[in-house]
Parts: structure tokens; C-alpha cells; sequence
């Protein structure tokens, strides 16, 4: 799991275009790409997006 989040002015919710901006669809495909999700997530003030990543066995830490 990755938490990013800011205190900027966040984004504009009236604007449907912004979650198909380049910087957005990159993220996503990337994302993708990593069978990972991404999700909006609630913040006080800015935006916030939490990434979900699997963690495969061959990823794990050996002990």
C-alpha cells in the first residue's frame, strides 16, 4: 500500500476531464501494469490517492 497526499488546493470536482488528464492516465497504466489499484481517498484539504500493489511470494522477505 501507497498513501500519497498533499494540502493543496486539491481537485476540482466539477471538472470530469481532470481524472482523465495525461498526468492521471499515466499513473493509471502504470499501475496497471503492476496489477496494482489506485483509489481516491478522503483528505482534510488537496487530494489523496492510495495505491494497492500485490505482493507475490517471490517478493517476500526471506527470513
Amino acid at each position: 500500500e501507497l498513501i500519497i497526499k498533499d494540502n493543496g488546493v486539491g481537485i476540482d470536482k466539477t471538472k470530469k476531464d481532470m481524472k482523465h488528464s495525461l498526468g492521471c492516465e499515466i499513473i493509471k497504466n502504470l499501475t496497471k501494469q503492476l496489477d496494482g489499484d489506485i483509489k481516491n481517498i478522503d483528505v482534510e484539504k488537496g487530494t489523496g490517492f492510495r495505491l494497492l500493489f500485490p505482493l507475490t511470494m517471490e517478493h517476500t522477505i526471506s527470513q
